[in-house]
C-alpha cells in the first residue's frame, strides 16, 4: 500500500468502528487522491462523516469537501428511499406466506453505525424455486420488470429503485462444486431481524461469514473484491464476536474446500484493519506471504480481470508489471509463455465473461460473437490510450500466470 491507501483504510477503520480520528496523525493529504479511492471502492459515504469532523486545518478543500458533502447526501437518500422500498416488498412476502431469506447488504448494513452510509447497487434475497412465480406477481405488481435470468438467480429492475437479484441458489457450480450442502444449510439454519419495522429471515451468523467468504471467494476468481467487502466482513465478525461458534465455522469452510481462501482473507483483515483473528483461522506463515501481498495489491486494483473489459484503473498497470518482476526475482517470461496468457485473456472461457456478454450463458454458440465484442469494446475505449492498452496487455500475460499460480495456491 502507498500512504494514500493506507490513509484510506485508517479512515474506514475509524468509521465501521466509530472511532475519533487523530487530527495529530494526519499530514500532507492528498485528499484528491483519497476522495477518488473512496469512490472506486463505493467506501466515500461511510468515510464522509469522519472526514467531515476533522479540524479545518487538515480538512480537504472546500471544492473536495463540497462534493463529497453532495454525493454522501443524493447516496444516502436513495439508500433510505431503497431500503424501505425494500421493507414493502419484503411485507407482501410476508403476507403471502412466501419464505425469503435477506442476503448481504441488506444484513450487514445493519451493523453500521449509520446505516443509509452503507450502499447497495441492488437487495438480494434467497427464495425457493417454486416460489419464483408468485415472488415474480407480486414484483411486476409492483412496477418491477424482469431484466435477466440465469441458473441460480433472476433480477428484476424498477424507474425509481434499485434492483432486486432473487436467488433460489447461492453458488454457482462453476466456481464451487463443494458449497452445495450450503443451498440446504443455509434454511436449516435461520434467525430473525427487524428491517425498517419488518421481521425478516437472515442466514446464521456462521452462514452469514461462510457467505460473505463464498462471494469475495467468487469475485476474486472473476475480477477481485474491494475494501467495502472487506470492511463488511470485519464488522460482522467483530459486532457478533462472542456469538459465532468458531468451530463449527471451520467445519463448514472445510466442507466447502475453501479453508485456505478463508484463513488468508483473514489474514488480509488482520493485515488492514488489525482485526483479531480466531485462533482456529490463524497462520503464523503467512504473515510475511507475498501472495498475502498480491491480494492486498488487488484490493486496490479492484480486480485485474477486469482490465480494460472491466473495472480495473490502468493507475494499477504500471505497479503490476513492477510487482511482477520483484516476485519473480526480475526473470519475465518467455515469449512463448506470454503468447499463451495473451491468448488465454482474450479469448477466455464462457464462465469468465462478464454480464455483458450474458447471452452466451444459453448457447455456447455465441462465444466466439462475445470475444468479437469483447475486442471491439477494449480497443475503443477512450479512458486509455493504445500505448497503455499494450503495456497493459503485456502486463496482463506475467500477471494471469501470477494470478494462476496464486489461485493453486489457494486451492480455488
Amino acid at each position: 500500500m502507498d500512504i494514500d491507501q493506507e490513509t484510506v483504510v485508517n479512515f474506514l477503520s475509524a468509521s465501521i468502528r466509530w472511532k475519533k480520528v487523530d487530527d495529530c496523525n494526519i499530514s500532507n493529504i492528498n485528499w484528491k487522491r483519497i476522495f477518488e479511492i473512496s469512490k472506486e471502492q463505493e467506501i466515500y459515504t461511510i468515510l464522509y462523516p469522519k472526514v467531515k469532523k476533522l479540524s479545518n486545518a487538515v480538512k480537504p478543500e472546500n471544492e473536495i469537501m463540497y462534493e463529497w458533502k453532495r454525493k454522501t447526501i443524493l447516496a444516502s437518500l436513495n439508500q433510505k428511499k431503497n431500503i424501505n422500498r425494500m421493507s414493502c416488498v419484503l411485507k407482501k412476502f410476508n403476507q403471502a406466506r412466501i419464505s425469503s431469506i435477506a442476503l448481504k447488504g441488506l444484513v450487514i448494513r445493519e451493523f453500521y453505525p449509520i446505516k443509509e452510509l452503507r450502499t447497495m447497487s441492488d437487495s438480494d434475497i434467497l427464495i425457493h424455486i417454486e416460489d419464483l412465480e408468485k415472488v415474480k406477481r407480486i414484483l411486476l405488481n409492483m412496477g418491477y420488470f424482469q431484466k435477466h435470468k440465469d441458473s441460480k438467480h433472476v433480477v428484476f429492475l424498477h424507474k425509481q429503485y434499485l434492483p432486486i437479484e432473487l436467488h433460489w441458489l447461492l453458488i454457482d457450480k462453476n466456481y464451487f462444486t463443494k458449497a452445495g450442502y450450503l443451498e440446504k444449510d443455509v434454511w436449516k439454519n435461520v434467525q430473525s431481524i427487524n428491517i425498517c419495522g419488518t421481521n425478516t429471515l437472515v442466514p446464521s451468523i456462521e452462514n452469514q461469514i461462510l457467505y460473505l467468504c463464498l462471494h469475495m471467494a467468487v469475485h476474486f476468481l472473476y475480477s477481485g473484491f474491494g475494501l467495502r467487502q472487506l470492511s463488511d466482513l470485519v464488522l460482522l465478525v467483530e459486532s457478533e464476536r462472542n456469538k459465532i461458534n468458531w468451530d463449527i465455522f471451520y467445519k463448514k469452510i472445510r466442507k466447502c474446500k475453501i479453508q485456505n481462501f478463508v484463513i488468508v482473507l483473514f489474514e488480509v483483515c488482520r493485515r488492514l484493519f488489525r482485526m483479531d483473528v480466531p485462533y482456529i483461522l490463524y497462520n503464523k506463515k503467512l504473515e510475511n506471504s507475498q501472495y498475502v501481498d498480491m491480494i492486498i495489491h488487488n484490493v486496490f486494483s479492484r480486480g485485474i480481470y477486469g482490465g480494460i473489459y472491466g473495472k480495473a484503473s490502468m493507475n494499477s498497470v504500471g505497479d503490476n508489471v513492477l510487482m511482477l518482476h520483484n516476485v519473480n526475482n526480475g526473470k519475465f517470461y518467455t515469449c512463448i509463455a506470454r503468447l499463451k496468457y495473451i491468448i488465454k485473456f482474450l479469448f477466455p472461457r464462457r464462465y469468465k465473461l462478464s454480464k455483458r456478454y450474458s447471452y452466451v450463458k444459453g448457447n455456447r454458440a455465441f462465444i466466439p460473437i462475445a470475444w468479437l465484442h469483447r475486442l471491439i469494446y477494449g480497443f475503443f475505449r477512450k479512458d486509455f490510450n493504445i500505448k497503455q492498452k499494450i503495456l497493459f496487455l503485456l502486463a496482463q500475460a506475467d500477471f494471469l500466470r501470477e494470478q494462476e499460480k496464486l489461485f493453486k495456491w489457494l486451492e480455488l
